[in-house]
């Protein structure tokens, strides 16, 4: 239980409250003027109950934006990939500047492949990213991976709460022109950091993984 409280960090909490929070402003924000008059007068006694539903429903709406942003970013990844070719496949994981061979061996080391493995590449190591990074995180001396992994997260959750935001707006009949610019430079910012911190928790899990078993 400690080891796990000791990996819950600033980002982790960033991640699913404020991109929680984002979402529920937006749609409160937009649903203000729906509002019947003096509604806010007639519950004005319990403001403490309502930041403490607020607290808990950004949360929830974090974890939802989580779970829902993650198979949306997949397909835009694979999108990316697929423009960019095996080239761009290779230059998102190989950017840490091992080579295949350096990585099989690791793999080998680590008892995740088999001894004939002469060489990883790209769809070999996507399949084992996961077991790679579970491996690293769990160092004590690599616990920094997990960072770039909430980082991610914070950004990618963030990204998705503007454009879903903005879809509440639109339903609303309150997107203008102006709203929409910026929410979608919002949203493509942060979703480009998003998708950045996510390379990058990639190439220093290998570069890790591979410094861990040579």
């Amino acid at each position: 239980m400690d080891s796990i409280i000791e990996k819950i960090t600033l980002y982790d909490l960033l991640a699913y409250m404020l991109s929680g929070s984002v979402l529920l402003l937006m749609i409160l924000g937009g649903s203000y003027p729906l509002l019947p008059k003096g509604f806010l007068s007639a519950y004005a006694e319990y403001t403490g109950a309502f930041y403490l539903a607020f607290a808990v429903g950004s949360y929830v709406a974090g974890l939802a934006l989580s779970e829902i942003s993650g198979p949306v970013f997949a397909i835009i990844r694979k999108a990316g990939i697929r423009i960019g070719g095996k080239g761009r496949k290779e230059e998102a994981f190989y950017g840490s500047g091992l080579d295949g061979k350096q990585v099989a061996k690791a793999l080998i080391k680590a008892g995740l492949a088999d001894k004939t493995l002469e060489s990883a590449d790209a769809d070999l190591l996507k399949r084992y990213m996961p077991y790679m990074y579970g491996i690293v995180q769990a160092s004590e001396e690599h616990k920094r991976i997990h960072n770039y992994s909430s980082a991610y997260t914070l950004y990618k959750n963030l990204s998705f709460a503007f454009v879903l935001g903005m879809a509440v707006w639109y339903r609303l009949g309150i997107l203008d022109g102006r709203a929409a610019a910026v929410g979608t430079l919002l949203a493509a910012a942060l979703g480009s950091r998003a998708i950045r911190f996510g390379r990058k928790k990639n190439q220093y899990t290998l570069i890790w993984f591979a410094d861990k078993f040579r």
